[in-house]
């Protein structure tokens, strides 16, 4: 196989249409435009309304928004500024009002029925003109998360003490943005040590053209962490984010059910599953996705881990990722995981390996190996059942 040809896999029609009818409006035509510009030192000319009059802070524009609205971000760099409550329970559910905790840090907040765009020179006044590979538009971490996102609170609680939450649906859009600098770094293990980039709890946000690079964890999801959150994540990648436990990059939990469209995961690391680890029924699916030199230092999964997780891998590219033990593509363990036409190569050549995907304990995993004959998958078993099936 020409390996020039490798990212263009073809999806099945379903696949591709659900793809691209996310960005088929970018502009919702029934609200406003806020204008964003780090550039603009003028106090009193900041209303927000027009880029000679727009808002310094990403912050004061998230702020002024209201649902089916746009936010226009002008190229520059912009660190959170407004302190949110971040309140979390006992095992990452809030059950008892004794077992909430609550402490306070600097994060950008999305907001339901509100896009916001980065990629903008400050002149353009439609999101097809701006350019975000020339106008770079970076939201940096102020020592903590740089973006977190947290369930609603149950009614009837002490309403002083625990102020309401809106919890974060699929409206919430984040599009053309570099999250870097997040540092989750905490030395006990709750949820301050997990997503240093984004922390999703019980949220549903999209992401599209975005990328997340150098961010870190102490825990795990150097990049994004997700508890009971069903996140999108189309034409995103995942650079050189790291933690220490577990999942250099996005870590999954509590039934979490991310969707991953044309992303790539590039060298990314962790003790184990440097790239991603989807543990608690979490079901991840991921769609012409590559993973490339992520790697594993002391345990399974370079790029991926399932654990008691089925994710789905459709069209995927997994390509010289590492991990000191087994599976150094991915690692699956009592897990109904499926890849679907997916490729693995080692050192620029398809080989037929014996450890790239290592299955333990996994019943019903399935392999869907419609490709050439020089696509061999490469695979491992222990104690599981494994489905090699042709179409």
């Amino acid at each position: 196989m020409d390996m020039e040809n490798l990212n263009n896999i073809i999806l099945e029609d379903d696949i591709l249409k659900q793809y691209q009818t996310i960005f088929e409006d970018y502009k919702n035509s029934n609200g406003k435009v806020v204008y964003v510009d780090q550039k603009n030192k003028n106090e009193k000319l900041m209303d927000g309304k027009s880029w000679k009059t727009a808002f310094s802070s990403l912050d004061k524009g998230i702020e002024s928004a209201n649902s089916g609205d746009s936010i226009f971000v002008a190229m520059g760099e912009y660190s959170p500024q407004s302190n949110h409550n971040l309140i979390y329970g006992e095992h990452f559910r809030i059950k008892e009002e004794k077992n909430i905790s609550m402490f306070n840090e600097n994060h950008f907040r999305l907001k339901n029925g509100v896009s916001i765009f980065g990629g903008f020179d400050g002149t353009e006044s439609e999101v097809y003109q701006r350019d975000i590979n020339k106008n770079k538009t970076v939201l940096k971490g102020n020592g903590r998360h740089v973006l977190c996102h947290v369930w609603e609170l149950e009614a009837g609680r002490n309403k002083e003490k625990w102020p309401k939450i809106e919890g974060i649906d699929s409206t919430a859009v984040l599009d053309g943005f570099t999250i870097t600098g997040g540092n989750a770094n905490y030395e006990g293990r709750d949820y301050r040590s997990f997503g240093g980039g984004v922390l999703n709890l019980g949220a549903k946000p999209t992401f599209r053209n975005c990328t997340f690079s150098i961010n870190f964890a102490s825990c795990s999801g150097g990049a994004v962490a997700n508890f009971c959150s069903h996140p999108k994540f189309y034409n995103c990648n995942f650079i050189s984010n790291s933690s220490n436990d577990s999942a250099g990059a996005v870590f999954n939990q509590g039934e979490s059910c991310p969707t991953f469209f044309n992303c790539i995961f590039i060298s990314n690391s962790s003790e184990s599953c440097g790239a991603i680890l989807n543990t608690e029924k979490s079901i991840s699916k991921f769609y012409n996705t590559m993973f490339i030199d992520n790697i594993a230092t002391k345990g399974d999964g370079g790029a991926v881990g399932d654990s008691n997780s089925p994710s789905k891998f459709y069209g995927c590219i997994f390509k010289n990722n590492k991990s000191l033990q087994n599976g150094y593509h991915v690692s699956i363990s009592q897990s109904k995981t499926e890849l679907f036409k997916s490729i693995y190569i080692e050192n620029g050549e398809l080989k037929n390996e014996t450890n790239g995907v290592f299955s333990y304990s996994s019943q019903k995993t399935r392999i869907f190996p419609d490709l050439p004959d020089d696509a061999k998958r490469f695979i491992n078993q222990q104690n599981a059942k494994l489905k090699n099936i042709k179409k």
